[in-house]
């Protein structure tokens, strides 16, 4: 593995680099947002006028929600509930490396966990039925296993992390008396009253 290490090595540092340099931007947008907005905005009056007033209703948006920055508090709590989540996934990941007698240390399982998450953000069948499978096995493949086995843990990872999450999911739907024929189409007042004051 030691081309794909020196790789992961590289690239890693490179985008890790590129990841705190945009986070460090975060903060100092949301301690400096006076300063900030007054910039934004000499920057907008050289677009024309649907693009500025696009760009600076994304920046507002944008400015809003790192509000929570300032808190510190909440800024460590939300770390460290980011980095429990991520663990969980990697740790399920590696024990089931130990189900297969796949003898990969725990760098693989993080590196599995990236591709999986990254593989998610592309269109796909419902259910993630596809690409989550592809992304395993080739970053398996990565790590020098046998296609079949990775095939075969593909499968067994995408059952053991959507079958029980979905089968929770069902049975409170089921529980909250909601069926799929109400949800579907379905107006709330609010609607109703604003397209009965649109056609009036």
């Amino acid at each position: 593995h030691g081309e794909l290490v020196f790789n992961l090595k590289v690239y890693g540092s490179f985008f890790g680099v590129l990841g705190g340099v945009g986070l460090g931007s975060m903060f100092l947008l949301a301690a400096r947002r006076a300063q900030t907005e007054k910039m934004v905005f000499q920057l907008a009056q050289l677009f024309p006028q649907p693009i500025r007033g696009r760009g600076l209703q994304l920046y507002q948006g944008l400015a809003e929600g790192l509000e929570v920055i300032r808190d510190g508090k909440r800024v460590l709590q939300a770390m460290l509930i980011s980095l429990m989540h991520w663990l969980n996934g990697s740790i399920s990941i590696y024990l089931l490396f130990m189900a297969f007698s796949m003898k990969l240390p725990f760098a693989s399982a993080c590196f599995t966990t990236v591709a999986i998450a990254l593989a998610a953000a592309l269109p796909q069948a419902p259910a993630f039925f596809g690409v989550f499978h592809a992304a395993i096995q080739s970053t398996l493949e990565l790590w020098g296993q046998p296609s079949d086995p990775a095939k075969a843990f593909a499968i067994l990872f995408w059952a053991v992390s959507f079958i029980p999450i979905a089968s929770t999911g069902a049975f409170f739907f089921w529980r909250e008396g909601l069926r799929l024929a109400e949800l579907q189409g379905r107006e709330t007042p609010t609607d109703s009253a604003g397209s009965s004051s649109w056609i009036g």
